[in-house]
């Protein structure tokens, strides 16, 4: 029978093993945004790349909230988990993979959103 102590010390070693492996990480993913001015992902597009993780980004200019002009569907890049929101009331919606219309009464924000943030999602596969 293994001493208490053998076990531990096999234990200890595969742990430092697994410990060893390379981790994956959010270098493996590119933070990004799609976002459309129109319902079913038409009208004016904007690709928002070469964004940081974690940051807040505003829609401003592009597609200014409020207006029929404003963000009507969206989509998170691979790998991506994206909030956005309506301004400075606390409420978001969190986005992983798609919204084809935010009109619908389901959800409830179309022309609403004024900023985003994304984060890597490695369990996210949109």
């Amino acid at each position: 029978m293994m001493s208490l102590r053998a076990i531990s010390l096999m234990g200890l070693a595969l742990l430092r093993t697994t410990t060893n492996a390379v981790p994956v990480s959010s270098a493996a993913a590119t933070p990004g945004f799609q976002v459309w001015a129109d319902p079913e992902f038409s009208g004016k597009f904007k690709h928002y790349t070469g964004i940081a993780f974690d940051q807040c980004y505003t829609f401003g200019a592009d597609f200014p909230a409020g207006t029929p002009g404003g963000v009507s569907s969206i989509k998170a890049d691979h790998l991506n988990e994206c909030r956005i929101f309506p301004g400075n009331d606390n409420d978001a919606l969190w986005v992983i993979g798609s919204y084809h219309d935010l009109g619908n009464p389901e959800v409830g924000w179309d022309d609403r959103a004024q900023s985003f943030k994304c984060t890597y999602c490695p369990t996210c596969n949109n």
